[in-house]
């Protein structure tokens, strides 16, 4: 009886060693953007270059349609 028992034992044990060492495959890695982010100073030679006293209104109206356009597509 003895000998059973630890037989069963012996084999549960080994049977949930084998389940326990399953080799796992890592995560895939992020996706990487198409175009690489630009430094500030970029942005802020590009806006200096783009924006003038003329065209203020009509680019803070463009960039805000922008912003709600981008809220929208996040909710």
């Amino acid at each position: 009886m003895i000998r059973k028992t630890l037989w069963m034992t012996v084999i549960v044990l080994a049977i949930a060693a084998l389940n326990g060492c399953k080799k796992q495959t890592p995560p895939p890695a992020p996706a990487q953007p198409a175009e690489p982010a630009k430094a500030v100073q970029e942005v802020k030679n590009e806006a200096d270059k783009e924006i003038t006293s003329e065209n203020l209104d009509a680019e803070l109206d463009k960039m805000e349609k922008e912003v709600d356009a981008d809220i929208a597509a996040e909710q």
